[in-house]
């Protein structure tokens, strides 16, 4: 019994944190505000894949290059209900494996 109520609180836990952290992001995309939102989501885009964030500000200063990183912000943010949906799958899976395995 003690086994599988852990395996059913690790469950729980892999469906509940990513919820909190689509929570928290809510939060600070309200904090962010909406007229600096689409530099903030670019400027932490940039950061995330390595490159530089002032020679990319330059370049977003032009009209093409702004709506860029609007493009690359916006997928930044379309990927969060992807992670919230795998995680939980893969959580769900690897409980399976292990009842499974377990039968066995």
């Amino acid at each position: 019994m003690r086994g599988s109520l852990r395996w059913w609180l690790m469950g729980l836990l892999a469906v509940w944190l990513p919820g909190i952290g689509s929570a928290l992001a809510g939060m600070l995309w309200g904090w962010a505000g909406i007229r600096q939102m689409p530099l903030a989501l670019a400027e932490g885009a940039f950061a995330a894949l390595g490159m530089d964030w002032d020679a990319q500000r330059k370049a977003m200063e032009t009209e093409r290059g702004f709506f860029l990183g609007l493009a690359l912000a916006s997928a930044a943010v379309s990927a969060v209900p992807v992670v919230n949906a795998l995680v939980p799958a893969a959580a769900a899976a690897g409980i399976a494996a292990h009842w499974a395995q377990r039968r066995e």
